[in-house]
């Protein structure tokens, strides 16, 4: 079945979406003026739209439901309930500020040869002074006790699909 189909004509649009370091795709966008339900896909075949390689959901107010029961907005000791054990996070403050890292969790890789990768946030922007450990290019344990201070939450997730088989 079709997206239009499924969606409705006016929930479905066609358009460049940006990506990290100025980068602009192209990608089918769900509800692209509703952030509480908007959904990017990009495509391996991008003139027939079909066979996803990603699909983003961003926006701590984003319904969408991911692998596991994940959504933007849970804290990392959700997300590492989830995984199953703690993983690694990037420093904040630079280009892939509070990426997480999932080897060896439940989110390493999931059915269908899917990946899931996520990016956690602060409110107050930047680690106050005391926990500048936390900026920069640095790894974090996501249960390290200072990190749950400043209280992250997923704010963007990605599910990146393998390209289709040449059968």
């Amino acid at each position: 079945m079709s997206l239009v189909k499924l969606y409705g004509a006016k929930n479905v649009t066609f358009e460049g979406v940006n990506r990290p370091e100025g980068e602009v795709v192209k990608a089918t966008v769900l509800f692209a003026k509703d952030p509480s339900r908007r959904l990017e896909i990009e495509w391996y075949d991008k003139k027939k739209r079909r066979f996803p390689s990603v699909m983003t959901v961003f926006g701590e107010t984003n319904k969408w439901i991911g692998p596991l029961g994940i959504k933007n907005g849970m804290t990392i000791q959700e997300i590492e309930q989830r995984a199953g054990k703690p993983f690694k996070i990037n420093g904040f403050g630079f280009d892939v500020a509070g990426a997480g890292h999932f080897s060896e969790t439940k989110l390493e890789k999931l059915p269908g040869g899917c990946f899931f990768n996520a990016h956690f946030d602060i409110e107050e922007g930047l680690p106050p002074e005391h926990l500048e450990r936390f900026v920069g290019e640095v790894e974090i344990s996501s249960d390290d006790p200072d990190l749950l201070t400043l209280k992250p939450k997923l704010w963007i997730y990605t599910l990146t699909y393998p390209p289709p088989s040449a059968d």
